[in-house]
């Protein structure tokens, strides 16, 4: 079996008449981090939504593990082992940390409630609260750690840096570091280029609806007309 989890054919996405992704293909192989990079507006959210089936494309195809997604419904994507961590992070407000994750449990997995609470020792402590008493980057650890104990295969990450203080954009980063150095296979769609390439093996970096780049994180960093061209940086 090829070790290509995620691969991502030459998808066409509309919203309303506007045409939106025009083409996108790229690839994630099992275990590896993959950086979808951007100016806003590029298209990196909607190509998330795309291969979660929120935005079904028009035509072109996603396959995870081999399986063709095209046809399913969201929840039928999630259940085929792809967990989407939204830049909203979609909290439950008016359930405690503890309930919000318990109603993500799907049998067994490597991350249970209780290693949450070991990995997460901020959302231990604040286990009762309610989620909207939580802080932003609180909420974005529990989105996180809804998404683990899902037991994903996958993880599709939309700017979980978005709005955080500094050190807590450090905190997530040490946490994604540490996915990553566990094997799991992530999309991660940041603005933060530092964090994203600190973090990402290759990036995919998107340009008014089009794929303009794709190779390692280290070629990027060495290419100044395509950071200052499609990214701004």
């Amino acid at each position: 079996m090829s070790d290509v989890l995620l691969k991502v054919e030459d998808i066409q996405t509309y919203l309303g008449d506007s045409h939106i992704i025009q083409g996108v293909s790229f690839e994630a192989r099992a275990g590896e981090v993959v950086a979808l990079l951007g100016r806003n507006g590029a298209g990196k959210t909607t190509t998330l939504r795309s291969i979660m089936r929120m935005a079904p494309p028009r035509s072109g195809a996603v396959t995870f593990d081999g399986r063709d997604l095209r046809g399913l419904r969201t929840y039928e994507v999630a259940r085929a082992g792809v967990a989407f961590v939204q830049e909203t992070r979609a909290i439950f407000p008016s359930l405690s940390v503890e309930e919000n994750l318990r109603i993500a449990v799907r049998g067994k997995s490597d991350w249970s409630v209780e290693r949450v609470f070991d990995d997460f020792p901020h959302l231990a402590a604040r286990r009762r609260n309610g989620g909207a008493q939580l802080s932003g980057g609180e909420q974005q650890m529990l989105a996180i750690a809804r998404a683990l104990v899902a037991s994903p295969r996958m993880i599709l990450l939309d700017e979980p840096s978005e709005g955080l203080a500094p050190i807590i954009v450090e905190q997530i980063a040490a946490l994604l570091l540490k996915l990553k150095a566990a094997g799991m296979t992530m999309l991660l769609v940041e603005q933060n280029f530092a964090l994203a390439t600190e973090i990402a093996d290759r990036a995919v970096v998107l340009g008014k609806g089009r794929v303009r780049w794709t190779g390692a994180c280290e070629d990027l960093k060495g290419a100044d007309d395509v950071r200052r061209t499609w990214l701004g940086v």
